[in-house]
Formats: C-alpha cells, structure tokens, sequence
C-alpha cells in the first residue's frame, strides 16, 4: 500500500514530513511555508516546496528545534524530535490561480472595483443609473471581491522590505559580525529587512560548523533512524 504525503502528516501531526516523491524531496502544506522561509526555497504555484537533497532541510529544522521525518514509500529514512519542537500540521488547500492577472497592480484592481462600487463604468468613465451596475445584488459580490483584494495588499505590506532577494557579500559580512557580536535573530531581522526564518537560514550558511554543533547539543527525544514501518504498519516479526 502507497502511503501519500497526507498519510504521513496525519499519523504524525507534529513533524515536518520530507517525503521523496521521484528524484524529489517534498513538503506540502503548512510544513512548504515553513521550510521555504527557513531554506529560501521558492514555493511552488501550487504550495509546494523541497530539494532533491534533504540535508539543507534537515539542518535547518534541527537548529530551529522542529520535528521532522524523512519518508520514502513505507519507510522513515531519518526523523528528529526535540522537547521544544512547537510544529504542528494544518492542511492547506492549493491555492487558487491569481485572478489579479489582468491588472498591473493591486492598486489598478481596488481602483476598478471602487469604480463598479460608484456605479461607474471602467471602460466607458459612463455614471449607470439602471442595470448591472446598480444591482444591489451585484454591488454585494463587488463588496466582497473588494474586501478580499484589500487583504491582499495588506498582506503583501506586511512582508519584510527584503523578503526573497538575494544576500550580497557586503550583507553577508554585516549578518556575520552583527551575530557574532550577539545580536538576536529578531533584531538581525528588523536590522536587514528579512523575516527570522530567512536570518536563521542565512546564518546556516555562513556558520554551518557552528550551528550543526549547537544542533547536536540538544536532547533530542529519538536519534536518526534509518528505516522503519510506515503510518499504522504492523510490527516485524523479530519485533513481535
């Protein structure tokens, strides 16, 4: 029986699922957010993220103290449990195509639906005193159209100036010295306009010895394994 990514994350709803799907390790759902903005992945159109190596996933999961398991089929190749892990699964719909498309911007989208709102005709300039445009039916579906673009600018405002562009060298030396001066990753955040995830991943990067040895430090609740049954299987045999 094939066990598929929603499996895996039900049976185990505290860890962040790896799951080798072909040549590819994925994570899916809320788990694709988190290791995207801990590893500076892209997330893809349809929520999903990942590496054909596990490993920059892995050490970034251990330094931030989340759980995690990395699956193949029916068998666990590796997991991680920390005392202090506070992931836990939420399923997430893919999300919808962009129905913005047609606009240069979000302010051109709001901007046209203020204008049905006002019973004005975007293409024509023309003020509508009957039909279409003054249906108190179609003014309520506007409404709500104009609502769910508005959140979606403030949402967008709310991400950090420099969230998903690249770190220069003369950055990367400024992170460096900031860190190891003492600085907070919080602080380093506000400092470089990035979110904490991206700093902790960042300083991965440059600090690889460093972190893998702070990683290592911590209990952990159960070592690397490298394999065992998948979600609801039977023991072994020699296990009975």
């Amino acid at each position: 029986m094939a066990y598929t990514y929603l499996d895996w994350a039900l049976e185990y709803p505290d860890h962040v699922i790896i799951k080798k799907e072909g040549s590819f390790y994925a994570v899916r759902h809320n788990a694709a957010q988190l290791v995207a903005d801990l590893c500076e992945f892209e997330l893809g159109p349809r929520g999903v993220t990942g590496s054909p190596n596990p490993d920059k996933m892995t050490e970034a999961l251990k330094y931030t103290h989340t759980n995690y398991l990395v699956v193949n089929g029916t068998k666990i190749e590796a997991r991680r449990e920390f005392e202090d892990s506070h992931f836990r699964f939420s399923y997430r719909r893919p999300p919808a195509k962009n129905t913005l498309d047609a606009f240069e911007s979000i302010d051109e989208a709001l901007g046209f639906v203020k204008l049905l709102l006002e019973g004005v005709d975007p293409a024509t300039g023309s003020i509508e005193e009957e039909g279409l445009l003054v249906d108190e039916r179609f003014r309520q579906v506007v409404q709500v159209a104009e609502k769910a673009i508005a959140k979606r600018k403030r949402t967008r405002s709310d991400r950090p100036a420099c969230a998903g562009m690249p770190w220069t060298a003369k950055e990367d030396e400024l992170l460096r010295r900031e860190f190891l001066s003492g600085k907070r990753e919080e602080e380093l955040g506000r400092l470089h306009a990035r979110s904490v995830n991206a700093v902790r991943s960042r300083l991965i990067h440059l600090f690889p010895e460093m972190i893998s040895a702070q990683a290592a430090a911590q209990p952990a609740l159960a070592p690397e394994q490298d394999a065992a049954p998948g979600p609801g299987a039977s023991p072994s045999p020699e296990a009975a």
